[in-house]
Order: structure tokens, then C-alpha cells, then sequence
């Protein structure tokens, strides 16, 4: 699976540059019924994305779109999608 969008550490410094000085990062579902904690090192971590796209395809909504944190440092269940 190839993946491609935005890397976490760049959308976060284009928002919110404090966040980097957090031990923990929380991130919900826009419906609130699922979220994830992180550690910094991870969520700030280079391959750590807000992908928008697999394999070459705009994500579908089984996959989290319109985006998905992909976590590669991390099991699959911490890659936090958007529900259905």
C-alpha cells in the first residue's frame, strides 16, 4: 500500500507550532466515537501522514476519507479513520 498526503508534523506547524512541545497528542473522529493518543515521537515522526490517497486513488469512505492518519512506527489500529 502506498500512500500519499500530508505529513502531521508540517500540518501542525502551519496551525498550531505549540503542539511540538506536547508529551501526548489526542485525535478524535468528527463523530467523537473514536480517538487515539499519541506520543509526540510518533505523531511528529516523518512518515507519520494525513493521507488522502492509496495506491494512486482518491480514499474512499471504507478507507477514512476524505483523510486518514497513517502511523507506519505504530500498530494498524492507532491509524485513527473516519467512520462511514
Amino acid at each position: 500500500m502506498r500512500c500519499a498526503g500530508v505529513r502531521f508534523a508540517d500540518f501542525t506547524d502551519r496551525l498550531t507550532p505549540a503542539s511540538k512541545s506536547a508529551k501526548f497528542i489526542r485525535m478524535e473522529t468528527p463523530d467523537g466515537q473514536y480517538f487515539v493518543g499519541l506520543d509526540s515521537a510518533s505523531a511528529f515522526h516523518p512518515q507519520t501522514l494525513l493521507c488522502y490517497e492509496m495506491d494512486g486513488v482518491d480514499l474512499t469512505s471504507a478507507h477514512g476519507a476524505p483523510l486518514r492518519l497513517i502511523i507506519p512506527v505504530k500498530y494498524g489500529v492507532k491509524n485513527i479513520k473516519r467512520d462511514r
